[in-house]
């Protein structure tokens, strides 16, 4: 798919160095995680730069879409955040702007009107204890907070998620 749409090398060998990371993740003793790499052989999940994007038509069952600027079925695009180095701001920044680029020109059937990124990063919570000046702080100030699936009051301490939107324009 990446040849016949004409998406480059670079475009494909960071989106798929991931295997490598899930690799690591189990001490190199072969993938554990093997669902999610079905995202990136359907062809429906990029490394655009620091940040990853998946093509996501919505479904999940746990939003509250009451409280979601989108309804549930809605096009949207997905940011994961993979292990790396750094959550440099200015990286995450560029990362999103060629997104919209990307799937401008490789996806343009693909209507969208939102990125989302779900995340323990994006609870507002973080602010109590972290430096303002902060790269997970500024991280979560890319989006508009949504609300968060689970307690609010467990959400530092445990990995659950807090749901965030920003406008694709």
């Amino acid at each position: 798919d990446y040849v016949k749409n004409r998406i480059s090398d670079d475009v494909f060998f960071d989106t798929i160095s991931d295997i490598g990371i899930w690799c690591e993740e189990n001490a190199n003793h072969g993938l554990l995680n093997f669902r999610w790499l079905k995202n990136h052989v359907r062809f429906e999940l990029f490394r655009l730069g620091r940040l990853q994007f998946q093509l996501f038509p919505s479904k999940n069952i746990l939003f509250d879409y009451s409280k979601l600027p989108f309804s549930r079925g809605d096009n949207l695009i997905y940011i994961h955040i993979p292990k790396a180095a750094n959550l440099d701001i200015e990286e995450c920044k560029k990362s999103i702007d060629y997104a919209r680029r990307f799937f401008a020109e490789y996806f343009s059937e693909f209507e969208y009107d939102y990125f989302i990124c779900e995340s323990w990063l994006l609870f507002k919570g973080n602010a109590k204890f972290m430096k303002k000046s902060a790269n997970i702080i500024k991280f979560e100030e890319l989006f508009e907070y949504g609300y968060s699936i689970y307690n609010e009051l467990n959400c530092a301490g445990s990995g659950t998620v807090g749901v965030a939107t920003g406008a694709a324009s």
